[in-house]
């Protein structure tokens, strides 16, 4: 059964309300095989932001918190309401998931799944972890890149029966990582828009 909760509605804040950024993508470069061996190798990260569910007859918006620990596998999601109100709340510790939400607890060993049956959203979030460094999760996810910076442009890729268009702008040095700020990830008729304001490392 699924519990289409109530911050499909309420989440009020706009994904538009992120400051520009302050590095312009034309003014950074790598080597796109030294990017991709340097960020397989970043498995401890935390991201702050907005993110935006958008269907057809809907759409959703959330501050984020999302704190990853690849080995062992940690890692905490956060969603709030503009006024700070924490609606959606995941912590995993191997391959056990727990999701707080309207103040009860569910647990499950699929996260993706999990989520999708408590909040009716689809989140990629295992190959996300990989997608939000622009790397592949899987071998044979494919990568267009930009012809000067050498950084991806887009990214494509075949997960879970399901087409996915990762697009990326607005990239930062960060502590020595080249990682992008902005990101639209499509499939069928959804797209979510993701905007970080601070990556940390």
């Amino acid at each position: 059964m699924k519990f289409y909760i109530s911050f499909i509605v309420i989440l009020l804040c706009s994904c538009s309300s992120i400051p520009p950024t302050d590095q312009p993508i034309n003014r950074i470069s790598q080597n796109a095989t030294e990017r991709q061996r340097q960020l397989s190798q970043l498995e401890n990260w935390n991201i702050r932001g907005k993110i935006a569910f958008i269907q057809p007859e809907e759409r959703s918006n959330a501050s984020l918190f999302w704190q990853y620990q690849a080995k062992p596998l940690k890692q905490k999601l956060n969603l709030t309401t503009y006024l700070g109100i924490n609606v959606l709340s995941i912590e995993s510790k191997n391959n056990t998931h727990s999701i707080e939400i309207d103040g009860e607890t569910y647990q499950g060993n699929d996260l993706e799944e999990l989520i999708y049956n408590l909040t009716g959203l689809v989140l990629p979030s295992k190959a996300l972890t990989a997608w939000l460094k622009g790397i592949p999760y899987l071998y044979h996810d494919t990568i267009e890149y930009n012809a000067k910076t050498n950084l991806p442009l887009s990214l494509t890729s075949q997960y879970n029966g399901h087409m996915w268009l990762i697009t990326y702008s607005n990239y930062h040095n960060v502590n020595g990582y080249l990682l992008a700020k902005s990101f639209t990830i499509k499939q069928q008729d959804l797209t979510i828009k993701i905007r970080i304001n601070q990556w940390n490392t």
